[in-house]
């Protein structure tokens, strides 16, 4: 294994940093992730509404007075993987510097992984249900995360969501998953979407793995906006002729 690979296969997001700016980033986001669920939520006055919009333009226009780089720029200039575990706490469904994501923690128990998260306004769908495309999200994580924890790095080829019940927000919520089949660069994945130990949706997912020089080339290529002939970048991974003929 490359020390590029070794350092691509760290997976697990740490509860503590030690970089103060990132420590603060992600309270930062703790604190903006309950007023958006605080705000979506509310029926104030046009005058506590004008004072929010007042206030999120002049935190803006600080931030845009701050250093920014965006996880594009990153990988395209070759820092990635150095810089691996801080753009996985920016990603929008696991990233602790998200302020959109839930965020979901994952927890590897051998045979399956579990990823447990808040449900709440910010997802909603159906009056107090959530949209049926956060759960594809959710468990679209969960699932590769089966594969991650491994070892495997993967791109997502085939989702199959089975919508069993409505899910609740706010209630205990997470989901869980494990490999059924490894087979060449593929991996199957079974998983399921539990809120209040109830089962509410279930999925298999078809992986690719794409460790090594696949990885760069399928997401420079991506990034740089040069199409993949015939296929997106998982079945140019799974498939060494595509990927050839597209370079």
């Amino acid at each position: 294994m490359t020390e590029i690979e070794e350092k691509m296969s760290r997976w697990e997001i740490p509860a503590e940093v030690d970089d103060p700016a990132w420590a603060e980033k992600r309270l930062a986001a703790s604190s903006i992730r309950r007023l958006l669920e605080r705000f979506i939520e509310s029926e104030a006055s046009v005058e506590t509404y004008r004072e929010i919009a007042a206030k999120a333009d002049t935190l803006y226009e600080a931030l845009l007075k701050e250093p920014s780089i965006k996880s594009r720029e990153v990988f395209l200039s070759g820092q990635f993987a150095e810089r691996h575990i801080e753009m996985k706490d920016r990603s929008v469904m696991v990233g602790n510097t998200n302020p959109i994501a839930p965020p979901i923690v994952i927890t590897d128990y051998g045979e399956k992984v579990s990823g447990t998260l808040p449900l709440d306004s910010r997802f909603s769908g159906a009056p107090g249900l959530c949209h049926g495309g956060i759960i594809a999200s959710i468990l679209d994580e969960v699932l590769g995360h089966a594969c991650i924890v491994r070892g495997y790095q993967v791109v997502t080829q085939i989702l199959t969501i089975r919508y069993l019940r409505p899910t609740l927000l706010d209630g205990e919520t997470y989901s869980e998953a494990s490999i059924r089949e490894i087979d060449g660069r593929k991996i199957t994945v079974d998983g399921a979407l539990y809120v209040g130990g109830t089962r509410v949706a279930s999925a298999e997912g078809i992986f690719v793995d794409v460790r090594g020089e696949r990885f760069g080339e399928i997401f420079k290529r991506a990034l740089r906006e040069i199409p993949i002939e015939d296929g997106n970048a998982a079945e140019a991974a799974n498939d060494p002729a595509k990927a050839q003929s597209a370079s």
